[in-house]
């Protein structure tokens, strides 16, 4: 009996040791006969599967960073390198381009900024009153004649609801979705923005008959630089920031927001708000 349960409590120590040294463990721990070792062996296996996969995304978020910054950088070099050598007249063009590029990476650098400073000063929001209804017609009304020209039907659905939260910040929340739902909607479909309540909160739902998300992609999207489609992004020029700046906004307002989503059948992307 001793040596039945010092066994696997043994092999528990040495994984768990593994672990926080930083390893995966290469193979997962069997299972065990004793009920209560049996769920910390369970729990360990679990905790080595989800530090794997945060290791995987580190791992890809660090080569898109690299990417993202590389690629405006070897374009600048270039241009100069061109024009240092007399290859390229210097051209107000020239110089237009490379500072568009040096743009380009402050934008980059700034929206990072500004994720991590809406992560830390969550004190800073201008909590006030506004009308729902009319700050989302607002925005259907911006994004109205670029929805027309690509024949994509954009709707608002909403109750009259006095939301107290930073306007400015959520307006920016909206947009991006609305955004990212022209971009990814194919010509003829249909995008809806709902609005529902209870008692304890407001739920703000954008709906899109666009491409989808596939599902082992749909816990990613929300995280920092991260794309589920490296090609598509870089065609539509997206950085893969909107999203997890959407994410800092409704967790600084103690809210949550999340995506459900099929391939091909589109996305909904569902953020709840507590009432204050």
């Amino acid at each position: 009996m001793s040596k039945r349960l010092s066994e696997p409590l043994e092999k528990l120590n040495e994984k768990t040791k593994e672990l926080a040294e930083g390893h995966q463990l290469e193979t997962m721990l069997p299972e065990s006969s004793t009920i209560e070792i049996n769920e910390l062996v369970l729990s360990i296996n679990e905790l080595s599967k989800r530090l794997g996969k945060q290791n995987e995304l580190r791992n890809r978020l660090t080569s898109d960073i690299a990417h993202e910054l590389r690629t405006p950088l070897t374009t600048i070099k270039a241009h100069i390198e061109a024009m240092y050598d007399g290859i390229w007249p210097i051209t107000k063009e020239r110089l237009k381009s490379c500072y568009e590029e040096v743009d380009r990476l402050t934008r980059l650098i700034g929206n990072i900024e500004k994720i991590t400073e809406l992560e830390s000063h969550i004190e800073n929001l201008n909590l006030r009153p506004f009308h729902l209804k009319n700050m989302l017609c607002a925005i259907r009304d911006n994004f109205e004649a670029q929805y027309e020209a690509k024949k994509i039907s954009l709707e608002v659905i909403s109750p009259e609801i006095s939301l107290v939260a930073d306007e400015d910040k959520m307006r920016q929340v909206i947009t991006n979705l609305l955004a990212n739902a022209l971009k990814f909607t194919p010509p003829s479909g249909k995008v809806i923005v709902q609005v529902t309540e209870n008692d304890l909160e407001v739920i703000i739902k954008v709906m899109d008959t666009g491409v989808g998300i596939a599902k082992e992609e749909q816990e990613h999207i929300f995280n920092r630089l991260y794309r589920t489609d490296l090609s598509r992004a870089t065609i539509s020029g997206g950085q893969g920031i909107g999203l997890a700046i959407a994410r800092a906004i409704i967790r600084a307002h103690k809210g949550n927001i999340r995506v459900e989503s099929e391939l091909g059948k589109g996305s909904i992307f569902i953020i709840t708000l507590p009432k204050i």
